[in-house]
């Protein structure tokens, strides 16, 4: 498995938008595409459309050999080093985050 980071934003970008930064577009790739957040503040991921079949989540700090299912929620917080992978049918969703 790949793990795909969530590109970090300049320092200049997040000084200019203080704790909360507007969503970036995250580029989807096959299924079940997997997202772990590189950076060392929050972020929260947001799932629009696609033809989701399971949303799952990882934590580094718990066991990271366990995906717990999220069923096909739409928007996650991922701390630190968390990822989520996210299982699509024919049509994928676009995603989007910003820092917390």
């Amino acid at each position: 498995m790949t793990l795909i980071p969530v590109v970090q934003p300049s320092s200049s970008a997040r000084s200019t938008y203080g704790a909360r930064s507007m969503p970036e577009d995250i580029v989807v790739g096959a299924s079940p595409f997997v997202l772990q957040n590189t950076n060392d503040f929050g972020v929260r991921v947001f799932i629009i459309g696609g033809d989701l079949t399971d949303v799952e989540f990882q934590s580094q700090p718990w066991d990271p050999s366990v995906w717990y299912s999220c069923g096909t929620v739409r928007t996650l917080v991922l701390n630190s080093g968390d990822s989520i992978r996210v299982t699509y049918g024919a049509g994928a969703p676009t995603m989007a985050w910003s820092a917390f």
